[in-house]
């Protein structure tokens, strides 16, 4: 009988140590990566064929840079196909990177055709001291 009781003691404490456990691996999933906490991108149609594409994203510490790289725009062919009409880049939206920040938001309006679908893909990019990373995320379809 003692040792029947050691036995489911021992089960317990086995079993109270896995949840104890649990919450900081559920924790550790729900970042992103090493260098993002969380992205967030969409796009919407603002009527008469023009459309915004927004962007925002916070890094897990500061960052030397942080935001998008590249955002292209695509829009759907009379095929059904889409084609890659637009490039944005840092060049031509002086905020989609941002220096020594947590958090980078964007919105880049493009003038698009009324009744065409079109999405986005955001290059998302975050480097600090020890190094850098890119994300690849792809938006949402909306009709301008």
């Amino acid at each position: 009988m003692r040792l029947a009781i050691q036995k489911a003691g021992t089960l317990f404490l086995a079993f109270l140590m896995i949840i104890a456990l649990f919450p900081t691996a559920q924790a550790a999933e729900a970042r992103a990566s090493y260098y993002f906490s969380r992205f967030e991108d969409s796009v919407t149609a603002l009527g008469n064929g023009k459309i915004a594409v927004e962007f925002d994203v916070v890094s897990t510490h500061t960052m030397t840079t942080l935001g998008a790289s590249t955002v292209y725009i695509y829009e759907k062919q009379s095929d059904g196909s889409y084609e890659k009409v637009k490039t944005y880049t840092r060049a031509t939206v002086s905020n989609m990177l941002q220096s020594n920040t947590t958090h980078a938001y964007c919105c880049i309006t493009y003038q698009g055709k009324a009744g065409t679908k079109y999405y986005a893909v955001v290059n998302y990019y975050a480097k600090d001291a020890s190094g850098y990373e890119n994300y690849k995320c792809t938006t949402n379809t909306v009709t301008a």
